[in-house]
């Protein structure tokens, strides 16, 4: 999907302005501004544009909540373009250009079933965001990569998942442990170790055994001979 028009038709300090992002071949389209100019403003635009206005938004301080709109064309992998509007309303919300509702499931060929949360993630990323990511950065010990990594699968915090992990590897072993099943099992292992043990018998000693028996034996025969000797 790519994004032809964003229309910020009535929200934040925004009123009947359009970014044209059109372009015959495909590229990259950066947005400069100075501070305040509005540009996380077109970004909470873009958002509200594809998933809807969230319950709560700052940016009705110049048009009130009945009154936010926002608008813009889309164009999917197959060259199908989808131009519609959007109201902040909790039904009907998703307009055509005439005003007229339109079934939300428009969207679906567009948006590939990405999520509000992986778009935010992946392409929708703010201020806040890149503090949040830079603590998280901190909280890992400087493991970029996998800050990295959860940047990229929309893994909001990729330590918590760790942490997860971990508590769930503990409950299969712990090196100094007895409850987790990997260490209970391997305390029966080597209880059954000791038994087996126990109850072999080494192939020399056997041999050992084995020539004393056959010595006893010998001199049994011989002190039989003997005995029916004086016997007679």
């Amino acid at each position: 999907m790519r994004l032809a028009r964003l229309d910020l038709i009535a929200f934040g300090p925004f009123t009947n302005r359009t970014l044209d992002f059109t372009s015959e071949e495909p590229g990259l389209h950066l947005v400069f501004g100075r501070n305040e100019a509005g540009k996380s403003s077109s970004l909470r635009a873009l958002k509200a544009l594809l998933y809807g206005f969230p319950q709560q938004t700052p940016d009705n301080f110049i048009h009130n909540y009945d009154q936010l709109l926002v608008g813009g064309c889309l164009v999917n992998s197959s060259g199908e373009k989808l131009s519609f509007q959007r109201r902040k309303k909790r039904q009907g919300d998703v307009l055509d250009g005439d005003g007229n509702p339109l079934e939300p499931s428009v969207l679906t060929s567009f948006l590939h079933g990405v999520e509000p949360e992986i778009f935010a993630s992946l392409y929708g990323i703010d201020h806040d965001s890149l503090v949040r990511g830079g603590e998280d950065i901190l909280a890992q010990k400087g493991a970029v990569g996998q800050a990295l990594f959860a940047a990229g699968a929309g893994i909001s915090s990729l330590r918590q998942v760790i942490l997860e992990l971990d508590e769930e590897a503990a409950e299969l072993f712990k090196s100094t442990g007895q409850n987790p099943k990997i260490n209970k099992a391997i305390k029966r292992f080597k209880e059954l170790q000791r038994e087996a043990r126990e109850k072999s018998l080494a192939a020399r000693e056997w041999k050992d055994q084995r020539k004393l028996l056959e010595n006893g034996l010998a001199e049994r025969a011989d002190l039989e001979v003997e005995r029916e000797k004086r016997s007679r």
